[in-house]
């Protein structure tokens, strides 16, 4: 009767969840509307993608178990199966030639580009452009990839750490490897010589470094039997292998989101031009931990912006190879396939591989730091507690959230042990793991510390305070809080125990999408008793990260859960697997109705239905953003060029093309725009920034005199205004907006929308002032 009950309440739960969160889709049943021809192809675009690439795949699989049978008959009427010498030596050849090749490469890549840029088609006059953007994105990538995977396997031969499992080793080598790339710039900008050229060597060398450990003898493999693949689980990976392909096709595109272009490829375009570390006053965020920016750095280096997006798109695949790899290992019974497609198939971590932010990579180096943890539990092999440090270190490295993932795995760690004295036992492993996570990450810290005081600056201000004035002071720092403050419906109680319903209900609110199956999925647990161990330790591990990301020293932004992901996916198909033998045993054919039914809520987080996700939306608000909309079809086939694209997607594109073009080197533009940086090749400076305050916030209509002053100290020689940004030209409230100053204003851009002008400070009626000494405008 129990039973009965639970599953009842959870069928009524579920009934509860869909109704809400697919309320779009109600609402357009509702009043009859009729999907266009544009609906319709793209609802049956991943639909039929899915089915045929199941069938596709099914057909393989006969072929190679009729295959690995004939071997299977072959090796029992001939001898004993024998181990393998290792990779073929065409691995060691692909790796000579990619280590000699990628200087050269570097060298003709721009006159290539800029060669094969020409071609054009009848109706795709940019086609040229588009196949050398993404040709060379792909060589760039692949040869940093090599030198990941090269550079990863010197140092897992250093420390003794092998594996018997492929899956191990390929995500093992490459998370090592990354630290190894990022690591070695950073002692090239340190030695003053971080200059692509340099890079290129960098890279080159670790390529080669590897050839010596591309072959080592590893245990044969036996073929398995894949007529026991089921369906379901060709389904599965068919689903997964679909969600890669609209990840893959938008990291093609040329990048245009915000914090990518503000600084996650504008701080390594800006080392790589000074060739050493580069501190900007005025942009706090040139003092966070620079890891994964230094990786991107290579990929731009070799293969531009779009080879940088493609390194942190290989962070997906990966990451669900290594949560496939923990349902087979730990999880006997869940289905691996369905894990992984949980992984790949949530919104906002298929948008971050399409992007050079960082929160996938921070995903991945922890999920797979608390695999090896669990490893070293298991082996007690000392070089799974290395690369457990090493991971630990990498995601502190990668963002200032990794120091609370180490922490709450390393506790979780300690408290597994049954007993006092297990405890007492773990704990000088755990220290020494910890000691060395925290040596990793320590040149950033300690960078940052050096250079404000604070070695996690911006955070916690109140405690360590920052400097110099001009970077960082109160104002700011609350002008910082007020920002991370508008994600979410607050802190109380009841808003706290309704996060879960709220995260996944009102995603718009959180900046995000999780989808709706692991609200659905996990309370399907209480329908059965018998659960794996590492369960508890998994749903710890959330609820702890969950308890930080919740408090005050963090903020609600959605995509900072993305390190939750993985273990949700993994509670969620053990969820599944209890749900799928529930109604097995209650309704006949219900295991096939409820894992189809699953998989086409999954197929409903991709790009295609974007819009059924945005239960708040009404008009204009409630939009949601950091998901996948549309794939950039038009820009990758050429039927549009890449600056088409980028005026379309970046508001201010087109006025800094006009800037760079028409505007001497040393000008000086105030810029009332953001998430462009990376596209402004003059020297600018945000509005929002400390030392611009005088010059603007600091600065009333009736106080111009402030303003112009402000001004001339920073050398300001243009202003950039937006005319839908607060303190633009039609905010007459603050000086520098004021018609007074306005008349000092030459105009030399307007696009409707964003206003560039030139200060001639003589023009003012009340006092003449000798121009900046960056002026030199003839």
């Amino acid at each position: 009767m129990r039973e009965r009950l639970l599953f009842a309440a959870w069928l009524a739960w579920t009934a509860l969840v869909i109704s809400r969160y697919y309320v779009q889709l109600f609402r357009a049943v509702a009043v009859a509307r009729l999907p266009s021809p544009a609906d319709v192809a793209g609802a049956a675009i991943p639909v039929a993608l899915v089915a045929g690439g199941s069938i596709l795949l099914r057909v393989l699989l006969a072929k190679r178990a009729l295959l690995g049978h004939r071997i299977l008959l072959d090796n029992r009427a001939a001898r004993p199966p024998v181990t393998s010498p290792g990779p073929p030596r065409s691995r060691q050849a692909i790796l000579l030639v990619a280590g000699i090749m990628t200087v050269p490469w570097l060298l003709i890549r721009r006159d290539l580009v800029a060669a094969l840029s020409e071609l054009s088609a009848p109706g795709f006059p940019s086609i040229g452009e588009a196949g050398a953007r993404s040709g060379a994105a792909f060589v760039g990538a692949l040869l940093v990839a090599a030198a990941v995977l090269s550079g990863g396997a010197v140092v897992h031969r250093l420390i003794g750490w092998r594996t018997s499992c492929r899956v191990e080793g390929i995500v093992f080598t490459a998370v090592t490897g990354v630290g190894l790339v990022s690591y070695g710039s950073l002692l090239l900008a340190w030695a003053g010589i971080y200059h692509p050229t340099v890079v290129a060597l960098l890279i080159a060398t670790l390529i080669l470094a590897g050839l010596p450990f591309s072959r080592h003898p590893t245990a044969e493999r036996p073929l398995r039997d894949a007529t026991g693949v089921s369906t379901t689980t060709v389904l599965w990976y068919a689903l997964t292998a679909v969600a890669l392909g609209y990840a893959l096709i938008a990291a093609l595109a040329p990048e245009k989101e915000y914090d990518a272009l503000w600084y996650h490829l504008h701080l390594p375009r800006l080392w790589l031009e000074a060739g050493r570390p580069v501190d900007v006053i005025h942009e706090y965020i040139s003092l966070y931990p620079l890891t994964w920016e230094l990786v991107f750095g290579a990929g731009m280096v070799l293969g531009g912006t779009v080879g940088a997006k493609l390194l942190h798109f290989a962070c997906l695949p990966l990451l669900a190879l290594l949560v496939w790899q923990t349902a087979r290992r730990y999880m006997p019974g869940v289905s691996p396939s369905a894990a992984a497609a949980l992984v790949v198939t949530t919104p906002t971590l298929l948008w971050e591989s399409t992007t050079t932010y960082v929160d996938l990579a921070l995903a991945l180096h922890s999920a797979a730091a608390c695999y090896a943890l669990v490893r070293y539990a298991g082996t007690s092999e000392r070089s799974w507690a290395i690369v457990a440090a090493l991971q630990f270190g990498l995601a502190a490295a990668t963002k200032h959230l990794g120091v609370f993932v180490a922490i709450v795995a390393l506790a979780l760690f300690v408290a597994a042990a049954r007993t006092h004295a297990g405890r007492i036992r773990l704990l000088r492993p755990a220290i020494l793991i910890a000691t060395l996570a925290a040596i990793v990450p320590s040149p950033w810290y300690v960078r940052a510390w050096a250079a404000s005081g604070n070695p996690v600056f911006p955070e916690m201000f109140g405690l360590f305070g920052a400097s110099p004035p001009d970077r960082w002071d109160a104002a700011t720092d609350q002008g910082l809080a007020l920002f991370k403050m508008h994600f979410g419906l607050g802190r109380s109680p009841s808003d706290l125990l309704a996060l879960p319903w709220n995260v996944t209900v009102h995603g718009a609110l959180f900046g995000g999408a999780l989808g709706p199956l692991f609200l659905v999925l996990l309370p399907g647990l209480l329908l059965t008793r018998c659960h794996f161990p590492a369960l508890k330790w998994l749903a710890w591990g959330v609820a702890a990260y969950v308890a930080i990301w919740a408090s005050p020293i963090s903020s609600f932004q959605l995509r900072f859960l993305m390190p939750i992901v993985p273990p949700l996916a993994l509670i969620a198909a053990a969820a599944l697997n209890s749900i799928a033998l529930r109604t097995a045993t209650a309704v006949p054919g219900g295991r096939t109705f409820t894992m189809g039914a699953v998989m086409c809520l999954a197929a409903l987080n991709l790009p295609p239905f974007t819009a059924l996700h945005e239960a708040d939306r009404r008009e204009w608000d409630g939009w949601l953003t950091h998901v996948l909309r549309e794939s950039p079809v038009r820009v990758l086939s050429g039927r549009e060029s890449e600056a088409t694209y980028l005026r379309r997607e970046v508001p201010s594109f087109g006025a800094w093309q006009a800037i760079n073009a028409q505007l001497p080197a040393r000008v000086r533009v105030l810029a009332f725009s953001g998430g462009d940086q990376l596209y402004a090749a003059r020297s600018r400076i945000s509005h929002d920034a400390t030392e611009a305050r005088g010059a603007i916030w600091g600065a009333g209509a009736q106080d111009l005199h402030a303003a112009v002053a402000a001004l001339r100290r920073l050398e300001i020689t243009h202003v950039l205004f937006d005319r839908r940004q607060p303190g633009g030209p039609n905010t007459d409230a603050l000086g520098i907006a004021s018609p007074r100053l306005q008349q000092a204003c030459i105009p030399e851009y307007d696009d409707g929308r964003y206003w560039l002008c030139r200060l001639e400070y003589e023009r003012l009626e009340y006092e003449r002032l000798a121009p900046p000494s960056r002026a030199g405008l003839e």
